[in-house]
């Protein structure tokens, strides 16, 4: 094999040298993923590409970090490149040329030096690139594409369109347990000195998400508060607290800014309207048919395949869930992002409110099916719970008139007792 450049050593003949790492730090231990790493080793061993993908801020990155510190105590090679752009990814190429052939002259380092980047890798099969990050999968394919015998592990929040470039694994939420112990790892590694009062409930308020969690326990500790403090502070400013880092923490790395970046990625023009109005319902089981009025069928089709591609809702049949942490964020109003401003946030929630509305008003119709109007009760409650006194609208006042006092089935109906308990049982004053 010929080096692409006169006066550079053979990709071939080039060993990897001791000491040579570009790899973040990785972290101090790895809570759960027992699975997802069993998963992830069983298919790179094979020599086959793992892409990782889920919800921004689960912690896939963290994972890929851990897995290539495993490959260099094995004593292997690890190249770490930021792939939010083919560009980066081009870059990281050139740099990983660079690192190995040090020696290189200007005049060789200003022509292109991917090929000998791509050559080197297919010549040395127990190498592993990390791609962190990747947005679009055609970012990879040219490097699947030639170098067919090098291992790569990917994490990119778009779980969709990676067919046969590599094997898709989902990373998914932390189990309330394992939400709770990273949370009191992470507040002992800040050297929170107070209560844990609390931590439970806001674990439950944060939805197990692991960066959300680093957000808390980092601002808990240099505050001096208690978790019970930060989660009154997360409900009375919400805006301001999934913004707030603390001293010393990039405020890019907040569930604010970070939501926003993927909201950035969905070019579907209906994406994020559904968006704002499911975050008004319940999180899970909302009736996919209640958004068929807002546009033609393939376009709301298109924008929830969008949206569940980015993790940001999960299609289930015909009903969709959202994460909590994402409804509480997409119905957040915030001037400082463009997709959240007060405007879009009250026009999606007079929306919300109407969809219902119409819902009610057709299952209350003779003959309508009863088990319809029992499933659109959590999300009336949902969305009325969510309504304080100063966004309270006629809208919300019909809805909650309609939904408790005015919701009447056909006298024949046996369910009519147990319907009526259910709307006694409620409770929003208008």
């Amino acid at each position: 094999m010929q080096a692409p450049y006169v006066g550079c050593r053979s990709p071939a003949k080039v060993p990897w040298p001791d000491g040579l790492r570009n790899l973040p730090k990785p972290p101090r231990r790895i809570i759960g993923r027992t699975a997802e790493l069993a998963t992830i080793n069983a298919v790179l061993d094979k020599g086959n590409a793992v892409v990782l993908h889920g919800l921004a801020g689960v912690g896939k990155t963290t994972l890929a970090v851990h897995v290539g510190a495993q490959e260099l105590v094995k004593r292997r090679p690890v190249w770490w490149i930021n792939a939010d752009s083919r560009a980066l990814v081009d870059s990281g190429l050139r740099e990983l040329t660079i690192a190995l052939q040090p020696t290189m002259t200007r005049a060789q380092r200003l022509a292109d030096p991917r090929e000998w980047a791509l050559q080197w890798l297919a010549a040395h099969e127990d190498s592993l690139v990390i791609l962190d990050n990747v947005t679009n999968p055609s970012d990879f394919a040219y490097l699947s594409a030639r170098t067919t015998s090098s291992r790569f592990l990917i994490t990119s929040r778009q779980g969709t369109g990676w067919g046969h470039l590599a094997y898709p694994l989902e990373l998914g939420l932390f189990t309330r347990e394992e939400a709770r112990e990273l949370m009191i790892i992470t507040l002992l590694d800040y050297g929170h000195q107070y209560s844990y009062a609390g931590l439970r409930e806001l674990c439950d308020e944060l939805g197990y998400h692991a960066l959300a969690i680093e957000q808390a326990s980092a601002y808990i500790s240099h505050a001096g508060i208690t978790p019970r403090s930060y989660h009154g502070l997360l409900r009375k400013f919400p805006a301001a607290m999934y913004r707030a880092a603390a001293e010393g923490h990039e405020p890019s790395r907040t569930i604010a800014p970070v939501l926003d970046t993927v909201m950035d990625r969905l070019n579907h023009p209906l994406s994020c309207e559904i968006l704002r109005i499911v975050a008004w319902y319940a999180s899970a089981d909302i009736p996919g048919d209640l958004l068929k009025g807002l546009s033609e069928p393939p376009a709301v089709v298109g924008a929830l395949g969008q949206l569940a591609a980015y993790h940001l809702i999960t299609m289930n049949g015909e009903n969709i869930s959202v994460h909590r942490l994402v409804q509480a964020l997409a119905r957040t109003a915030d001037e400082d992002s463009h997709h959240r401003r007060q405007e879009a946030i009250d026009h999606a929630r007079e929306r919300a409110t109407r969809i219902l509305i119409g819902a009610f008003l057709d299952s209350c119709s003779e003959g309508a099916d009863l088990e319809r109007r029992h499933r659109l009760m959590p999300h009336a409650d949902a969305l009325l719970a969510h309504t304080g006194p100063a966004s309270r609208t006629a809208a919300t006042a019909q809805l909650h008139e309609i939904s408790t006092r005015r919701l009447r089935v056909p006298p024949a109906c046996s369910d009519q007792r147990i319907l009526d308990q259910k709307i006694l049982a409620r409770n929003w004053p208008v």
